[in-house]
């Protein structure tokens, strides 16, 4: 009976303690399932920053290819704009040609005026000129008129006096 008695308390101890292990092992699941919970919670955040440094990546790809094409096109822009810069100096070039014509020109086109100008000058001077003489020839025409009449009145006192002479001379002979 003490023996009985004995094992049945270290049964019962065994029982308390298998009851404390059983509360330890609950605690200790209720542990786990957070810590699991928290493994499945990094386990998903590891997925998705995976997930988020592959699109990433991809998206670093897509950058880089147009980076390079925006490149590439910078370069052909610039090569266009050297090309564009090469024909601009051309045409200041004939620019600066057709300008000192142009220059060449206006100084011919001023000694033209400048003759003109002269010319007009002259033609001012002869147009006076001639006026002139057209009132000189008007005044000579005139003398010439009144000459003319006094030559007519000539020629008519030389006629009486041609005729007078004549009947004197017919008078006289007979």
């Amino acid at each position: 009976v003490a023996h009985a008695v004995d094992l049945q308390q270290q049964l019962e101890a065994q029982c308390a303690e298998a009851a404390d292990l059983v509360g330890e092992v609950e605690t200790l699941s209720v542990e786990m399932a957070e810590k699991a919970g928290l493994i499945v919670e990094m386990t998903e955040a590891k997925q998705a920053a995976v997930d988020r440094a592959v699109d990433l990546e991809h998206k670093l790809l897509l950058m880089s290819t147009s980076k390079a094409a925006a490149i590439g096109h910078g370069n052909d822009l610039q090569r266009q704009l050297e090309a564009q810069c090469a024909e601009a100096a051309e045409l200041v070039g004939e620019v600066e040609v057709l300008s000192a014509g142009m220059a060449e020109k206006a100084a011919l086109l001023a000694d033209m005026a400048a003759a003109r100008d002269v010319e007009v000058a002259r033609g001012g001077e002869l147009q006076n000129r001639v006026g002139t003489l057209t009132v000189e020839i008007l005044r000579a025409v005139s003398n010439g008129e009144e000459l003319a009449k006094q030559l007519a009145a000539v020629d008519i006192a030389k006629d009486d006096a041609v005729a007078r002479t004549d009947e004197v001379a017919r008078g006289l002979a007979t």
